[in-house]
């Protein structure tokens, strides 16, 4: 910009030469300022200064600005903020000075406007309408649970105003901090101060219930009177939750629908008391009731850990719905979560086990020799029958008591006992399909060297708790 400005002290006009663009000669004027150097002006007369500009052909209109010179500057006036609102946890934002007046007869202008805050916490949040586009700042110190907010720009009153009716504030908290917030508000015009006016923000807790989710869509499904089959757990991916609470004081699983419980058979829930929680079953309703304050995670386990069973002479089909609940530790009004659901499918009916992979060749054995293995191929099925019971081996054919002995390798869960007197080796333990079919080809048949010669006959059975297999049968040559 090419301008220059000259001042007549006589007459006191302000001129400004030089060739520019319109806009350049806008934000020139636009900066002209008064000030006044005497230690006491005359306040009395009203200074007018007078705006005119010229393209160099033709001057433009005039316009006049009235200033008037004070001793000292008065201060704005801050009213219309006063009282306690109220924020209630998980509601929307609130507007924290919607009635704000600033009052200032003696200045067009603002400079400043602070809003500082008390018991402010991390959880809180604060925002405006900034449609002046002036600058602000924002900060906080967590530790002393302060903040300030601040406007800067030289602005009008009425615009300051609207900026700070437009403050809202809300709390993104699920379990929010209730020391009220205390905003203060004062303005400046760049030489005085307003008075500072004050909002309280009373924050309102609101306890949300648990949650219960994840549980399987898939129904469950139990097999009623079938020893192989235990009690199962209700569910194995269930998740328990609470946004505002560390602890549940109680649970609830309750079959909703289909429950049995008369002389043709029962349900039952069970729990082993664990965690600090203990569990009460209620055959008359059917439900089975957890109580005592522990974690959310331990009453997530202990729901897990629930298992179902069905047992009677005439176990109903019809399918079970199991309906769980849980409830937080708020006080005085704990709150309980919304229901969630799994369905029980029951089955009575039950296929035998069978065997298979037992050579129809004798074994060749001969007298004083080592047990030998007697089927090491054989192999265990049951379709619908996840473990065993029991199982036989008995020497049918030719037993010669004292003499011929069979033993067998057992795993965990499964016992064996030969009978001298039957020649019968006994397995026995509820156990699976593999562990059974491991200990079965590991039996083995052992003679002395004074045994007679006479071919034996082993018959092999497996039992899963209901029904038994057919016989199977190996020779054994001996020689």
């Amino acid at each position: 910009m090419d301008m220059m400005a000259s001042c007549d002290a006589t007459t006191a006009p302000l001129t400004l030469s030089g060739t520019d663009t319109v806009s350049n000669y806008r934000a020139a004027l636009r900066n002209v300022t008064y000030h006044n150097t005497s230690v006491t002006p005359n306040t009395t007369v009203l200074r007018t200064v007078d705006f005119q500009a010229t393209d160099g052909l033709l001057a433009s209109n005039v316009i006049s600005r009235n200033v008037a010179v004070l001793s000292t500057s008065i201060p704005a006036v801050l009213s219309g903020v006063c009282g306690t609102g109220t924020y209630f946890e998980g509601d929307p934002a609130i507007t924290l000075f919607a009635n704000l007046v600033i009052t200032d007869p003696y200045t067009v202008n603002l400079a400043t406007a602070a809003v500082s805050f008390t018991g402010w916490q991390g959880e809180d949040r604060l925002e405006f309408n900034n449609i002046f586009a002036l600058q602000h700042t924002f900060s906080q110190d967590l530790t002393k649970h302060t903040a300030t907010f601040t406007i800067t720009g030289i602005e009008t009153v009425d615009h300051y105003q609207t900026l700070l009716r437009s403050v809202i504030y809300w709390n993104v908290s699920a379990n929010p901090v209730t020391t009220a917030r205390v905003a203060s508000i004062s303005v400046t015009d760049g030489l005085s101060t307003s008075n500072v006016v004050t909002r309280n923000t009373a924050i309102v807790s609101i306890n949300s219930p648990p949650t219960l989710v994840e549980i399987e869509s898939g129904s469950l499904a139990y097999r009623a009177n079938d020893p192989a089959f235990p009690p199962q757990p209700i569910s194995a991916t269930l998740l328990v939750g609470d946004p505002d609470s560390n602890n549940l004081t109680k649970a609830t699983v309750q079959i909703t629908a289909g429950y049995q419980n008369d002389a043709n058979g029962n349900d039952v829930l069970s729990f082993t008391n664990q965690l600090g929680i203990t569990g009460s079953f209620n055959a008359a309703t059917g439900t089975l009731t957890l109580t005592g304050t522990s974690s959310v995670s331990n009453y997530r386990s202990a729901l897990r850990s629930v298992t179902f069973s069905s047992s009677g002479s005439a176990v109903s089909t019809a399918n079970r719905t199991l309906t769980i609940t849980a409830t937080d530790d708020a006080s005085p009004t704990p709150a309980t979560s919304l229901s969630t659901t799994r369905t029980v499918t029951l089955s009575t009916s039950n296929l035998p086990p069978a065997l298979a992979g037992i050579p129809n060749s004798n074994l060749s054995y001969v007298r004083g020799s080592a047990a030998t293995g007697v089927v090491p191929g054989v192999l265990v099925y049951d379709p619908d029958s996840i473990n065993l019971t029991g199982a036989t081996i008995q020497i049918t054919g030719n037993y010669q008591n004292g003499q011929d002995v069979l033993a067998a390798t057992t795993v965990s869960g499964i016992t064996q006992s030969f009978n001298a007197v039957t020649g019968m080796l006994t397995l026995s333990g509820i156990s699976s399909l593999a562990n059974y079919q491991t200990v079965l080809r590991s039996v083995t048949f052992q003679t002395s060297l004074s045994a007679g010669t006479l071919s034996r006959t082993l018959s092999f059975i497996v039992n899963d708790g209901l029904a038994t297999s057919s016989i199977v049968t190996r020779g054994i040559t001996i020689t």
